[in-house]
């Protein structure tokens, strides 16, 4: 079938009366669109420490990241910078400038940090929001906060 300019306009104009109102007395309420805002994100990583001498870390590196066991692509991790708070992305590698903050998916997250001097580190953080609005808008705020504990090279 060949589509025409005659053809659009018929598809058109049928669309536009067909989307009128009705002459009957009762009208639906039409609903529309219900945002769903984060108001923070939900993991906040408030300080990280030395495991044996307890020494105060400012810059960790994030990698392996995933979220309820999927894993994180270049695309995802970029992402989590753009919407985070003291983060940057680099390739599938999350910098942080603590305290740092990223994401908004709830449940089980896991990566590898590290830190000048500090071994990789695994860690496995279960984030959740503490407050949740349905309206409409529904909010969603309160995000998990944590501190992380990394292994400090040659002790």
């Amino acid at each position: 079938m060949k589509f025409t300019t005659h053809t659009f306009t018929v598809l058109v104009v049928v669309n536009l009366l067909t989307a009128c109102g009705s002459d009957s007395d009762y009208e639906e309420e039409m609903a529309g669109t219900c945002d769903i805002v984060f108001r923070e994100p939900v993991i906040h990583l408030d300080a990280a420490y030395g495991q044996q001498s307890g020494a105060v870390i400012g810059d960790i590196v994030m990698t392996d990241l995933t979220v309820n066991d999927r894993a994180l692509n270049e695309f995802n991790v970029g992402f989590l910078a753009d919407d985070g708070v003291n983060v940057s992305a680099e390739g599938n590698t999350l910098y942080c400038t603590l305290p740092c903050q990223f994401g908004v998916e709830e449940g089980i997250w896991t990566f590898t940090v590290t830190a000048d001097g500090y071994l990789p580190t695994g860690q496995n953080l279960e984030a959740a929001y503490g407050s949740f609005d349905g309206g409409c808008p529904a909010y969603y705020d309160e995000g998990s906060h944590f501190e992380l504990r990394l292994n400090e090279e040659g002790l």
